[in-house]
């Protein structure tokens, strides 16, 4: 693919979950900024560790919103008859394991065809 890109994957039924933080903004303005990146690292962290187990895939981060999916066979486990049932399960133990050290996460969920394609020219901006 045009500078080093991976290909554009199609998927013909996928589950995906977006989350953000809630009040993400209000929190960070309370917050010095190697606190903000210190609990951060500890969210991502959390969610990391929850993706494998639930053999979930990362597709995009930004700030307090992380997007993941399940259904693309992007591992042995992602197996396509259980791929609603991991996210639910998923976005239940990270809310419950978030909390538990105040902080609080909104999700959405949503099943259908997907393109997995980077937008853009690289993969990281120069």
């Amino acid at each position: 693919a045009e500078g080093g890109l991976p290909p554009p994957e199609t998927h013909a039924s996928a589950t995906v979950l977006c989350l953000d933080v809630v009040d993400f903004t209000r929190q960070c303005m309370a917050m010095a900024p190697s606190d903000v990146a210190a609990w951060m690292s500890g969210v991502y962290t959390t969610i990391e560790e929850l993706l494998h187990k639930h053999a979930l895939r990362k597709i995009e981060t930004r700030g307090d919103c992380y997007i993941v999916c399940a259904g693309t066979l992007f591992c042995a486990a992602d197996r396509p008859d259980t791929q609603m049932s991991r996210t639910v399960a998923f976005a239940e133990e990270l809310s419950e394991d978030l909390q538990k050290s105040g902080t609080k996460i909104r999700v959405g969920i949503a099943q259908g065809p997907i393109v997995v394609e980077f937008i853009g020219t690289h993969r990281l901006a120069p």
